[in-house]
C-alpha cells in the first residue's frame, strides 16, 4: 500500500537506527473505525522496521507533552511553548509534537539532543552514504 511503501523509501533513503512513534491515546477522538484504522498502520510500521532491522520506539503522549513543558496534560500552545523555552523554533503546530518525541527518545536512549536544525542535517548526512546505518545521535 501507500503507507507501506513511503515508510520503505524514507528508511532506506535515512537509514535511521531508531523509528520512534506516538501511540495513539485510548482516550482520543474517533470510534472503532479508527482504532482499527491506526492499529493495521502500527501492525506495518512495525513489520516495516523489523525486516530494516529498524529499532521501534513508542513514545506516549503524556510523555511527549511531559519532555517539552512538566506537564503531562498539557495542550499543544504549551507544548509550542515548553519547546520555545528548549530553543527549539516550531514554526507549525503540528510539528511541535514530533519535535517533543523526538526529544524524549533521545532522553530515553541517553543521547544528546539535536540543535533546532541539526537533526535534519544529520539524517541527510548518514543517508549520503549508504554504507553506514544512521545512529540516532548529533
Amino acid at each position: 500500500g501507500l503507507y507501506r511503501d513511503w515508510l520503505e523509501r524514507t528508511l532506506a533513503a535515512y537509514l535511521p537506527a531508531v523509528l520512534g512513534y506516538e501511540v495513539p491515546s485510548l482516550g482520543g477522538q474517533g470510534g472503532l473505525r479508527s482504532r482499527l484504522w491506526l492499529g493495521a498502520l502500527y501492525g506495518i510500521t512495525a513489520e516495516v522496521a523489523a525486516t530494516t532491522r529498524t529499532a521501534l520506539i513508542e513514545v506516549a503522549p503524556a510523555a511527549i507533552k511531559l519532555t517539552a513543558c512538566g506537564k503531562g496534560n498539557a495542550n499543544k500552545e504549551a507544548v509550542i511553548a515548553g519547546l520555545a523555552r528548549l530553543g527549539y523554533d516550531v514554526p507549525q503546530n503540528d510539528t511541535a509534537d514530533a519535535w517533543a518525541g523526538l526529544l524524549h527518545i533521545c532522553d530515553k536512549l541517553g543521547i544528546k539532543r539535536p540543535s533546532n536544525t541539526g537533526c535534519h542535517v544529520i539524517l541527510r548526512r548518514r543517508a549520503a552514504d549508504p554504507g553506514t546505518r544512521a545512529r540516532a545521535s548529533t
